[in-house]
């Protein structure tokens, strides 16, 4: 669905990391942040699985916190000087 997607893709640009409930396989969440380089672009992304029973009982601002903190050294190493959004 097209305004869903556009709906995610606003949230995750507003939050700096997406994450995803079950979305392709069963009974996991999977979360991804963006790396961008030194114009501003995005050149890849950092995501992982997690199994939900790990997530709900995970400290998951401290988990989200760490990737987007990973993603945006790794932006500042490609050259990356504009804001990253905080976790």
């Amino acid at each position: 669905d097209e305004a869903e997607l556009r709906e995610s893709l606003t949230q995750i640009r507003r939050d700096g990391y997406g994450i995803t409930f079950a979305h392709r396989t069963l009974n996991t969440v999977g979360i991804a942040a963006p790396f961008f380089d030194g114009e501003g672009e995005v050149v890849g992304s950092v995501g992982f699985l997690i199994p939900e029973f790990r997530w709900t009982s995970s400290p998951q601002d401290a988990v989200v916190e760490a990737l987007v903190n990973a993603t945006a050294r790794m932006s500042r190493q490609l050259g990356h000087a504009g804001p990253v959004p905080p976790a």
